[in-house]
């Protein structure tokens, strides 16, 4: 994913991995806490969508959905998977659902209409005796706010805001709090087949270490010093091991 730009954020409220590109349209809610309602919310989208006509609903698990598929991005996106590796953990699973595209249903719709609907809708939910305006904010009107720029001052003051962006985009954040799991790769090698399982109880000497490829190196080039009376054959099976391992990680 480095190498490729890709950028990785894990959140706070779990659950499975998403693929985010330019098919993508996010939304955030912000409202009273005794307030918000997640079906509420996501209802409020549907009938959004209704207005483009397409025929979503709210399932029981509060998901936007079109007949039995999840409403995944504009387009399409890739996904990422290993034939040969797996990892089991006893963290909470996720729910795997199928997905689908919201122009699967319309020829017309895009970002900017989506927008534009879901825009229209919480005016109409929320704004209908106010009438204000919607405020489209970027960086140039918030700082153009004396409230705004007060009250984000008052929040990163009281709640660390700073310090938790550091936290969640640290190394022990997103790997060192991961639940136990077991990794388990087999791969074919020209003398022979390695079925490698990592997993708890952790041995003493790999406690610590870091899952990625520097530091497994250093464990391998650890244990071939360490065993001196490995022949050479076994050196090399060892090296390409950790060549394997270099790769996949």
């Amino acid at each position: 994913m480095a190498r490729k730009d890709i950028w990785l954020v894990r959140r706070q409220s779990g659950g499975g991995t998403v693929y985010h590109d330019l098919g993508n349209s996010l939304y955030t809610v912000i409202m009273p806490r005794d307030k918000f309602s997640r079906r509420f919310s996501a209802e409020l989208v549907t009938r959004a969508l209704h207005m483009l006509d397409i025929p979503a609903r709210v399932n029981d698990r509060h998901d936007i959905v079109i007949g039995d598929r999840k409403v995944f991005p504009l387009r399409g996106s890739q996904t990422l998977h290993n034939d040969r590796a797996s990892i089991v953990t006893k963290g909470v699973e996720s729910v795997r659902s199928p997905v689908t595209k919201l122009n699967e249903f319309s020829l017309t719709v895009d970002h900017q209409a989506f927008c534009e609907a879901v825009t229209d809708e919480f005016n109409r939910t929320y704004n209908v005796a106010a009438k204000h305006p919607p405020v489209y904010l970027d960086d140039t009107v918030i700082e153009s706010i004396p409230q705004i720029v007060a009250y984000r001052d008052k929040l990163q003051a009281s709640m660390g805001l700073a310090h938790s962006r550091t936290t969640f985009i640290s190394w022990d954040w997103l790997y060192g709090q991961t639940p136990e799991f077991t990794n388990t790769l087999h791969f074919d090698a020209t003398w022979g087949t390695v079925l490698s399982k990592f997993g708890p109880p952790v041995p003493s000497f790999l406690a610590g270490i870091r899952y990625n490829p520097k530091d497994v190196r250093v464990v391998f080039e650890q244990l071939i010093r360490e065993l001196p009376l490995f022949e050479a054959r076994g050196r090399n099976q060892l090296l390409d091991t950790l060549a394997y391992l270099e790769g996949r990680l």
